[in-house]
């Protein structure tokens, strides 16, 4: 059963494998994606986050982001890769501020990250939903009463079926 699409979240945090998809999706569509693996798994998503009010990631995220351009760019330009890939993100999300590590959870940092970590205090400081497939993160983000999303659960909302073309 699923909730009405009007009741999906509507300010949302995105992780790194996700956003990547997305990027990799308009930057360098060859690139095998993680999760988003068809054109119209992504196409869905994209459409889900444009309608959401507020898009947030963190400069952890772009960073990983960029980690990965890095390595995929094989002979095509860095340079224009970061300023198509740079060029969407931030059009399309905020960036939000993160703690320093010294005021996080260090038991937190030590099982999940600094990046994971600084997600799970966005999510919860600014009340957003976290969209990630990171299933550890997911469970620990769930465990702090927090709203948690996955791809497949946008992917297979039924209302999400036909979705029209997506500008993000």
């Amino acid at each position: 059963m699923y909730v009405p699409i009007a009741s999906l979240p509507r300010k949302v945090l995105v992780d790194t494998t996700i956003l990547l998809d997305i990027v990799f999706e308009d930057v360098l569509p060859s690139i095998q994606r993680h999760c988003l693996t068809e054109e119209k798994e992504v196409l869905i998503v994209k459409t889900y986050l444009q309608s959401c009010d507020r898009r947030v990631t963190t400069a952890q995220v772009l960073t990983e982001i960029d980690r990965h351009l890095k390595e995929q760019a094989k002979g095509k330009s860095l340079a224009d890769l970061r300023r198509k890939t740079f060029g969407i993100t931030c059009n399309a999300f905020l960036e939000a501020n993160i703690q320093p590590i010294s005021n996080l959870d260090l038991d937190i940092v030590a099982t999940f990250g600094p990046t994971d970590t600084a997600l799970l205090d966005i999510a919860h400081r600014e009340s957003l939903c976290l969209i990630t497939d990171d299933y550890p993160l997911a469970g620990k983000a769930r465990k702090q009463k927090l709203d948690v999303l996955n791809s497949w659960q946008i992917i297979c909302h039924p209302d999400f079926d036909h979705p029209p073309h997506s500008i993000l």
